[in-house]
């Protein structure tokens, strides 16, 4: 972005935080004289740039929200691919009973959840990846060849599912030792998993549909910190 877009940016993500009083602006009343300044300046064709830094209190909630995504040494980050556009979501790890949640909606709106357990923070993940709930039963597992992922070789099954998936999504764990990758795809009445043990495997690739509750495990178990 441009600098003026930057700057515009910036100034409405500020207005929405204050809206929604988690931030407070303890000096406004100068700022608002600046931009008074500053509009009667410009209508003059003068050229005056004077910046007043922004004195500011941010609420308790806000502040764990951006210490607790600051300090996280493993997150699973979620892209998800729908008719309406790309979200994300980022589960930050911190322990075996610490998470915390951040999805972003396709329109940039931000919205954070705490909590202590990893079977909610696994669900969350799961409505977004299946939010139609069709996940149904698990089927037969296929490996896959990393060097032959075309059509004629994933099979029919797959390859239906792949062209009529509703919802796309990218798992993966963030870390400094890179974990499997899974991706989903949930169609009208099945949902499919295709995971990768770690990257660059020369094996390890499989595809299968997936019931509710092992798609619920299997995103459990990215969420867990190694022993």
């Amino acid at each position: 972005m441009s600098d003026t877009e930057k700057e515009m940016a910036i100034a409405t993500a500020l207005r929405s935080l204050v809206s929604r009083e988690l931030i407070e602006v303890t000096n406004i009343e100068q700022l608002d004289d600046l931009m008074r300044q500053q509009e009667a300046t410009d209508a003059a064709g003068q050229n005056a740039s004077h910046r007043t830094p922004v004195d500011m209190n941010i609420a308790q909630e806000a502040a764990i929200a951006l210490n607790l995504r600051r300090t996280a040494e493993r997150a699973l980050a979620a892209e998800l691919n729908t008719s309406a556009g790309m979200s994300h979501a980022f589960v930050y790890i911190h322990s075996a009973d610490l998470f915390l949640i951040e999805r972003v909606t396709t329109g940039g709106l931000h919205l954070f959840t705490l909590t202590n357990s990893i079977e909610s923070a696994a669900e969350i993940v799961q409505d977004l990846v299946d939010p139609f709930g069709v996940a149904d039963k698990d089927g037969r597992s296929r490996r896959l060849d990393p060097h032959a992922l075309d059509s004629a070789n994933v099979g029919s099954p797959l390859q239906q599912v792949i062209d009529g998936a509703l919802v796309v999504g990218r798992l993966m764990v963030l870390s400094d030792s890179p974990g499997a990758l899974v991706i989903t795809y949930a169609a009208e009445r099945e949902v499919w998993t295709v995971t990768v043990d770690e990257p660059h495997a020369p094996t390890g690739i499989v595809a299968q549909a997936i019931g509710a509750k092992s798609l619920g495990r299997k995103i459990a178990d990215l969420l867990r910190t190694p022993e």
